[in-house]
């Protein structure tokens, strides 16, 4: 569940910021009222191909900042998941031993053991 959450969070922020970076700003050609005139073909022709250039490099721009954002998102995911692992692990093995650091039913005496100094870890 903290990963969902915490991918959530990543996608917002990320998401967020990124769509400051791309702005779609292509305008559509104005089809004028007639085209009888080769020269209103001509022009209306190229602002269709203008408008079309504008749209594929928005499309292609956008698709890299999504690409980008997808990996800075694992990233991110693959850094938490990381550190949470780690921090279990140190949790895991730390169950496993007294307040000294000395596992449990051991002793922290070299040779003879002794009762005294072997600790169980727990606090009441």
């Amino acid at each position: 569940m903290k990963k969902i959450i915490f991918s959530l969070v990543v996608i917002g922020i990320i998401s967020l910021s990124a769509n400051d970076t791309v702005v779609y700003d292509c305008a559509r050609p104005l089809k004028p009222s007639s085209l009888q005139d080769s020269r209103d073909v001509q022009r209306y022709n190229s602002a269709v191909d203008n408008y079309k250039t504008c749209v594929d490099t928005f499309l292609v721009k956008r698709k890299e900042a999504i690409s980008a954002e997808r990996e800075n998102i694992s990233k991110a995911i693959e850094d938490w998941n990381g550190f949470v692992a780690e921090a279990n692990k140190k949790t895991e093995s730390q169950k496993f031993t007294g307040s000294t650091g000395v596992p449990l039913g051991g002793s922290h005496t070299v040779g003879k053991s002794d009762s005294s100094k072997i600790t169980t870890g727990f606090k009441f």
